[in-house]
C-alpha cells in the first residue's frame, strides 16, 4: 500500500511538473481544475520504461507482485507497466491507493485506451469502485450514487458540484460492488 501511495504521489507531481505539460493540457481540456486533480490525485506516468523502476530500486520484487513493473521474456529486462498516460489512482473504500486507470493521451497509437492495474493481492477490480472513497461523505449523506463508465465521468460530475459518482473499473456492477454501496 505504501508503494502504491508513493506512486500516486510520484504520479501527481510529474503531472503538475515541468515534463507532464502534454498530459495536463489534456486533463485541463477536459475541464478538470486544480482541485479535483487533487482531490482525485489525478498524475501522469512518463513515457519512459523505467520511471518508477529509477524512482523506487530497491522495490522491484513489490513492484512485480502489485504490477507496476514486469520483466521483459525476450530482453529479461524489467519496465514500468504504465508509460505514456494518465494516472487514476484507485482507492478503496477505506482510502488506500489499490491499483491504477491509465488513459493514453488522443493521437497515440497504443491500441488500448485505458489500462487499469492487472488483479493482485490487494486490488480485485470487481470489488473496487472508482471515486466511492472520494464522494463517499456525499454518497451516505444523499444515500444516492450515480453510476457512471469511467474516471472522467466521476471527476466531471464532481467538476459540477455532484459528488455522487462511482465507477466500476471496465467490468459489469457486481454483487460486491452492490454490497459496498
Amino acid at each position: 500500500y505504501d508503494l502504491l501511495m508513493r506512486s500516486a504521489r510520484l504520479y501527481n507531481e510529474f503531472l503538475t511538473g515541468a515534463g507532464g505539460e502534454p498530459y495536463l493540457q489534456y486533463v485541463k481540456g477536459r475541464k478538470i481544475g486544480d482541485d479535483a486533480i487533487s482531490r482525485f490525485q489525478i498524475g501522469a506516468s512518463p513515457d519512459q520504461w523505467q520511471f518508477l523502476l529509477e524512482k523506487f530500486p530497491d522495490e522491484l520484487q513489490t513492484m512485480e507482485r502489485i504490477s507496476l513493473a514486469r520483466k521483459s521474456e525476450k530482453s529479461g529486462k524489467h519496465f514500468d507497466f504504465f508509460r505514456g498516460r494518465i494516472m487514476f489512482p484507485i482507492r478503496d473504500s477505506s482510502g488506500q491507493v489499490v491499483g491504477f486507470g491509465g488513459r493514453v493521451l488522443p493521437g497515440s497509437d497504443n491500441p488500448a485506451k485505458y489500462m487499469n492495474s492487472p488483479e493482485s493481492s490487494v486490488f480485485q477490480k470487481s470489488k473496487v469502485l472508482y471515486g466511492l472513497f472520494e464522494n463517499m461523505s456525499s454518497i451516505r449523506k444523499s444515500r444516492t450514487a450515480i453510476v457512471t463508465e469511467g474516471y472522467l465521468d466521476v471527476v466531471g460530475l464532481a467538476e459540477t458540484g455532484v459528488d455522487l459518482g462511482v465507477a466500476p473499473l471496465g467490468t459489469a456492477l457486481t454483487q460486491d460492488h452492490i454490497h459496498l454501496l
